[in-house]
């Protein structure tokens, strides 16, 4: 019972910083972050066998990321990183 309470008073407490912030949008620097993260999971990847993809578009880079991630084991947080860096990128790898 005193689990369940503090668990549900740390929650109210997250919540409450949160929409103090006033955006639920992530800041430049964690969207970075995201996009660092997605150029070096790519390249650890994906460049040992590949050379840089032409631009693909959203729907191509889901598909490849599907096949890929069975084929090359990839956990899911490193394909979408590697998604998201592809469609950032543009194909400006």
């Amino acid at each position: 019972m005193r689990l369940a309470l503090c668990s549900c008073v740390i929650l109210l407490g997250l919540m409450a910083a949160t929409a103090k912030s006033g955006s639920n949008t992530p800041s430049a620097s964690a969207q970075s972050d995201a996009t660092d993260y997605g150029e070096q999971a790519y390249k650890s990847n994906c460049t040992r066998c590949h050379t840089a993809p032409p631009a693909l578009s959203p729907r191509q880079a889901n598909t490849v990321l599907r096949h890929m991630r069975i084929k090359a084991n990839l956990p899911a947080r490193d394909a979408e990183a590697i998604y998201q860096y592809l469609l950032q990128s543009d194909g400006k790898h």
